[in-house]
């Protein structure tokens, strides 16, 4: 590792910029996926809260249509 920071150390300032947004490029696809395969799995755990979640706000509509409609009637 010494030596690769050295050698680093030995190139142009350009150089040395685009080795640092390479890595940065690739730790940022790194972070990406892990943030997104735990995304996908945290939903797989969740989706029976979410379609329960879901049947909540058809309630929800269903009510607040219901109520406008008696608001506009009056």
């Amino acid at each position: 590792m010494k030596k690769i920071i050295h050698k680093l150390r030995q190139k142009p300032h350009e150089d040395r910029r685009q080795v640092l947004h390479a890595y940065l490029l690739v730790c940022i696809v790194v972070l990406g996926l892990l943030f997104s395969f735990s995304l996908k799995a945290n939903f797989r755990a969740n989706r029976e809260n979410i379609e329960s979640d879901f049947k909540d706000f058809d309630n929800l509509k269903e009510s607040l249509s219901d109520d406008l409609g008696n608001f506009s009637n009056n």
